[in-house]
């Protein structure tokens, strides 16, 4: 006599090894089928099982997915694919409790009251479904499993203070992304696991975080339904749903499946909220810590022995009511709703009249709408398929092969790729179903392949929005505890574990600024570890590179190649600056003062170098005195003094001293005394940056450009600024000292009293037009008179014009010839040159008294008279500090009523006679710039 079935339900919280256990009692069996709540867990507990016994003998069938080898022994299915009437030893119903649920609960139902195995029948679930399974399964044996870890809740937590291994549960697409999108700016990234996804995606995205890739999850109540992750805590960002009507909160169990994911196996695990979800009440703490939820009083219930006869008793036999107290009908569902919009179909109507054509469109009603659009657009799919099956007996292959190349599309956005991820899985559904193609193993093999693809392309784009994989992959080897290894290209982008993470610049580290200030932490972390050789290595390059490599900024920045390393700081003496080297703190000691004495090394050789005379000048033992002062001076200030600021030290200086000084290339100019040496580009651009320093000025002036004889007088520069570059001011603009001491040597010969006009080489020597030079002379204190007067055309240009008739095309050469025997009088307008004696001048061959020419001067004089601009410069209110040139003395003035005359009164010419010797003139000096001026005068006399 065989051996009764045993029915066995094994209830308990989460975390309490029931569908382990489940899976061992079926491979206890010859053979067995354990229905699943979700494709996703299907797949889980497939692989595991595939695992302990081979992929040969064991059958996965999902709505969508359909693998059954031929000698299959154990089946894994979902609730809903299960097959019917297989006679297996083993039977078992996981999460049993999902009878109460209003959309699938029937199907669980059905299963609960009929599916049964031949030898053992286990239903795994909630304490919850205790009671009712007593009542409806009279039979059933009761095993209660306790939780291997204790489960406390943490109250709210923001999600940037959320430590890792931590899972955030959304109950919107639009909710989980937002969540994702901020972990992955604060935490480096998240996996997302959703129940929409297919297998291959969610398992790409678990395996994220598993790894370690990742240390956040993100997911929707789908993590529920026993995936079993490593999950230390889990955080709600909102404790209510939409369930498919109307949005609910949810019940404490619900909010225990889910928190119960938190502490697997033996270790304890934690649960709060986040976001905008508010703390949970006490009572309902309460009940998840200590497992206690109200019974189950209704099982959702419709009527499994249906009617073919024709589709209005079809729908009636779906609609039928039930007497059991513990069960309720229904709502209508997805299929049920698909049904009655056919059975309004004309077409569809004609032709189910028989009951094979009923089941038929049954059948075709319960595809499931996996595209989430209008419930008309899902009823005119179904009535195709049912039209095309009635009329051929299969799914057109043509047509369906155009649905299936349309979506056959790995471009777009995450919203794109998964709704074609859900419209593939519709055609997945329908070519799982036997018969209802032609090929039915090339269109499983086609749909797989589109769905396989779109899968990947669908995780690469939640990784790629929802993963900053440079910050997890570094964050995982610091947590390794592993050596971190830096490359570094020609462009000093470095790289880490071939992730970008900064540029080295010099010996400072400049990070990607991408990075979010979390992500900068990890980014610094990784970067200071594995750039430390590299700190060393690039220091010891730098210590034995050349001083061509090596220079300085206008702003006193020290440069190796395009790379600051440094900068300059006033030291103790103005041609004595100190070295700051950038160099960051975790290069260490060693690295920053090998940096810093190759930078002194360069400063202090530059300074050598460009500043030799003047070193010399410092070092010269020989002066003495008021020289060796007056040196002093000149190199506190660079080498450029204004004469008007030392003038009477330059007036004590003897001849002697100031000789000793030339030596030194010092020139004693009227307006600067410099060393025309240190006027050249070089050391004008070190010496403005020494002096800035001296100065202490936080912008430096920038050196003028080479060249250039006159630059524009910049109002808000710096007291000295033109000075230290070379320049003196004058008006609005500045001359070069140099060229300046050349302009008043040439203004030393014109008559200042007078007046005088500026000259061809003046205007070229000071490299301006009349009107900058007007203003020159303004500014060098000069008064600059403007006036206008006719322009004089050279009397040789007349006669040319008036020969040419004023033609520019003919020539002198063209105009008629007057008669020979006319002998012209002298042209009052001809300018006599001079005429080598030996050359005999010749007769002019024009007459003024010819007519033409007469003619010619009369209409020119007729013409526009052509005006110029000319100044008359005078020596006028002289700048503080300026003398007044030599030789421009004022007249004495002339006694009122009192003739001139010499001494005490004396007629003028009068001779005075004087018993003392004559005293000895003193000696002109030649470094004096009106020298020249002087020994005329004394010649003169």
């Amino acid at each position: 006599m065989a051996e009764p079935s045993r029915i066995t339900a094994v209830l308990g919280p989460t975390n309490t090894g029931k569908t382990h256990y489940a899976i061992e009692r079926m491979l206890g069996h010859r053979t067995g089928i354990i229905g699943l709540p979700l494709r996703l867990l299907a797949r889980e507990v497939y692989d595991k099982i595939v695992a302990l016994r081979g992929p040969s003998v064991v059958a996965l069938v999902t709505g969508e997915e359909r693998i059954v080898p031929e000698r299959a022994k154990y089946w894994v299915c979902t609730v809903e694919a299960m097959p019917e009437g297989m006679g297996c030893d083993f039977l078992a119903i996981d999460e049993v409790q999902l009878c109460a649920d209003p959309e699938r609960g029937h199907v669980f139902t059905e299963r609960l009251l009929r599916a049964r195995g031949l030898h053992e029948t286990v239903f795994l679930g909630s304490d919850t479904m205790r009671p009712a399974i007593a009542e409806l399964v009279p039979k059933a044996q009761f095993v209660r499993r306790e939780r291997f870890s204790q489960l406390m809740y943490t109250g709210p937590k923001k999600i940037s203070r959320m430590a890792g291994r931590s899972a955030i549960v959304g109950f919107s697409v639009e909710n989980v992304y937002a969540i994702a999108e901020l972990l992955r700016r604060q935490k480096g990234g998240a996996a997302v696991v959703m129940g929409a996804l297919s297998p291959r995606t969610r398992n790409a995205q678990v395996e994220m975080y598993q790894n370690g890739d990742v240390d956040y999850l993100v997911a929707t109540d789908a993590i529920g339904m026993g995936l079993n992750l490593d999950i230390n805590h889990v955080a709600f960002s909102s404790t209510t749903k939409f369930d498919g009507r109307r949005m609910r909160p949810l019940q404490p169990n619900e909010l225990a499946q889910i928190a119960g994911r938190a502490g697997r196996h033996m270790n304890d695990g934690t649960f709060g909220v986040t976001g905008e979800a508010g703390p949970l009440p006490d009572e309902v703490v309460g009940a998840i810590t200590e497992h206690r939820f109200l019974p189950v009083r209704k099982l959702q219930w419709r009527n499994a022995v249906l009617q073919f006869g024709s589709v209005a008793r079809l729908i009636s036999s779906l609609e039928l009511q039930t007497q059991d107290d513990w069960l309720t009908r229904v709502r209508d569902s997805d299929d049920l709703i698909a049904l009655k919009s056919l059975a309004e179909d004309v077409e569809v109507a004609a032709r189910a009249t028989d009951p094979q054509s009923v089941k038929l469109l049954w059948d075709v009603c319960r595809v499931p709408d996996f595209r989430g659009i209008s419930h008309a657009e899902h009823s005119s799919l179904l009535a195709t398929l049912f039209n095309d099956l009635h009329e051929r007996g299969q799914v057109s292959a043509d047509w369906f092969a155009r649905q299936v190349k349309r979506i056959d599309r790995v471009e777009g956005d995450i919203d794109t790729l998964s709704k074609r991820l859900a419209y593939i899985r519709t055609w997945t559904y329908v070519a799982q179903r036997k018969d209802w193609l032609d090929d039915v193993n090339h269109w499983r093999e086609a749909t797989r392949a589109v769905e396989d693809r779109l899968s990947d392309a669908l995780h690469g784009a939640l990784t790629q929005r929802f993963v900053d994989r440079r910050t997890s992959v570094l964050l995982r080897r610091l947590k390794q505890k592993e050596g971190l290894v830096a490359n570094i290209n020609d462009k000093g982008e470095v790289t880490v574990e071939d992730q970008f993470v900064g540029r080295l610049e010099g010996f400072r580290f400049k990070q990607d600024a991408s990075a979010t200030p979390d992500e900068a932490k990890t980014l610094r972390a990784a970067s200071v570890q594995a750039l430390a050789p590299e700190f060393h290595l690039r220091a010891d390059r730098f210590y034995n590179a050349p001083d061509t490599e090596i220079d300085y900024t206008e702003q006193g920045g020290l440069m190796w190649g395009e790379h600051a390393v440094g900068k300059l700081v006033a030291g103790s003496d103005v041609m004595k600056p100190t070295v700051q080297a950038f160099v960051d703190d975790e290069a260490g000691a060693d690295v920053a003062q090998k940096v810093q004495r190759r930078l002194q090394h360069f400063i202090d050789r530059k300074i050598a170098t460009l500043f030799e005379p003047l070193l010399n000048l410092s070092r010269d033992e020989a002066l003495s005195g008021l020289a060796r002062g007056f040196a002093f001076q000149m190199v506190e200030a660079l080498g450029v003094i204004p004469r008007d600021q030392v003038a009477d030290d330059v007036k004590a200086l003897d001849q002697d001293a100031r000789g000793a000084l030339r030596k030194h290339g010092i020139r004693f100019g009227q307006f600067t005394i410099f060393m025309p040496l240190l006027l050249k580009p070089a050391p004008t651009r070190l010496r403005l940056v020494l002096w800035s320093l001296a100065k202490g000025l936080q912008e430096f002036p920038e050196s003028p450009p080479p060249g250039l004889v006159t630059i524009p007088v910049v109002k808000d520069a710096p007291d000295g600024a033109f000075t230290m570059s070379g320049y003196r001011a004058a008006g609005e603009r500045a001359i070069r000292i140099d060229m300046l001491e050349r302009l008043a040597d040439m203004l030393r010969a014109c008559d200042s009293r007078g007046g005088f006009e500026a000259t061809a080489d003046m205007l070229s020597i000071s490299g301006t037009t009349l009107e900058q030079f007007a203003g020159l002379m303004e500014g060098l204190g000069y008064s600059a008179e403007k006036g206008e007067r006719e322009k004089v055309k050279p009397v040789t240009d007349a006669i040319a014009e008036t020969m040419t008739g004023g033609d520019p095309e003919k020539t002198p050469d063209e105009a008629p010839v007057p008669p020979a025997e006319e002998t012209p009088a002298p042209a009052p307008q001809e300018i006599p040159t001079e005429t080598p004696e030996e050359t005999t001048p010749q007769e002019p061959i024009i007459s003024p008294d010819d007519p033409e020419l007469q003619m010619g001067l009369a209409e020119a004089a007729t013409d526009p008279v052509e005006m110029e601009v000319f100044y008359t410069f005078r020596w006028g209110r002289k700048p503080q500090g300026q003398r007044r040139p030599q030789g421009d003395k004022a007249p004495r003035g002339k006694g009122k009523g009192k003739p001139r005359g010499g001494p005490k009164g004396k007629p003028q010419g009068a001779k005075t006679f004087n018993a003392r010797p004559p005293k000895k003139e003193k000696a002109i000096d030649p470094d004096n710039p009106f020298a020249a001026a002087l020994m005329g005068l004394k010649d003169g006399k």
